[in-house]
């Protein structure tokens, strides 16, 4: 993101945007913009996931799992590789 930018938006996330030489396919504004919005569902779904995997036991990515799944099943706000960063973020703050 830009030096002047102050949010850290994670590499993990940033692979998502960008092309094979490396750079972001798109504005870094938009990329910000919904890497917030993914890390907002992140943390709106961990406490779910949390205590999915308590009640039937399930580790922290399995639990996960089964709440994005439910929780994409009817939105297509974010695309298929975002809400595949959402339930590895969702099982790491479930985690914690």
């Amino acid at each position: 993101m830009s030096q002047d930018d102050q949010r850290f938006v994670p590499d993990s996330y940033l692979a998502l945007h960008r092309t094979p030489g490396g750079r972001l396919g798109e504005a870094q504004a938009t990329v910000l913009a919904r890497y917030e919005w993914c890390e907002d569902m992140a943390q709106m779904l961990a406490a779910p996931a949390r205590d999915l995997g308590h009640q039937i036991g399930a580790d922290h990515l399995e639990a996960a799992a089964h709440v994005v799944r439910v929780a994409s099943a009817n939105n297509t706000a974010l695309t298929e590789s975002e809400w595949g960063w959402v339930t590895l973020r969702v099982a790491e703050l479930a985690g914690a």
